[in-house]
């Protein structure tokens, strides 16, 4: 299912303390204490205290980690707004998603007492065990925690 998007703001990008390398990425500086070893990432030993990219290749990240981490807030600072609204974005698309999957479980759930099935009226009545109200944290829970508290209701 496919959700429509706002429009994505233009990007300002902050490389600030970083020089970049050969390959077109971006490496520590030379104030760095790891940055020759960060060059030199062929050598064994280099891997102690480089964070692994890319597992699956097993390809060394170009920054050591105090300095990704460096990098990873002084991005986030520079773009806040951007991840903020991308935020926004997301958690709606999932808000709008988990309500469609109730009106399509309404309609094929109805009530259990009168046998009503207008999705507007129906209500959760949990039978057992309850560990937290479904309608609230809709957009917050985990997906199969959502449908584990889904299972011990009935519809009415």
């Amino acid at each position: 299912m496919r959700y429509q998007t706002a429009p994505r703001p233009v990007r300002t990008r902050v490389y600030r303390p970083f020089r970049p390398a050969r390959t077109g990425t971006y490496v520590c500086d030379g104030a760095c204490p790891l940055a020759e070893e960060v060059l030199s990432l062929r050598r064994p030993e280099a891997g102690r205290r480089l964070r692994v990219a890319t597992e699956a290749k097993d390809q060394r990240d170009t920054f050591c980690r105090p300095c990704r981490s460096a990098y990873g807030k002084e991005h986030y600072a520079a773009n806040r707004q951007r991840y903020i609204d991308q935020a926004r974005v997301r958690q709606s698309a999932v808000r709008r998603e988990r309500v469609a999957y109730l009106l399509v479980y309404f309609s094929s759930h109805p009530c259990v007492d009168c046998g009503e099935d207008d999705p507007v009226v129906l209500d959760f009545d949990h039978l057992r065990d309850k560990s937290f109200n479904i309608g609230r944290d809709l957009p917050h829970r985990k997906w199969q925690s959502i449908l584990n508290e889904i299972a011990k209701c009935e519809v009415v």
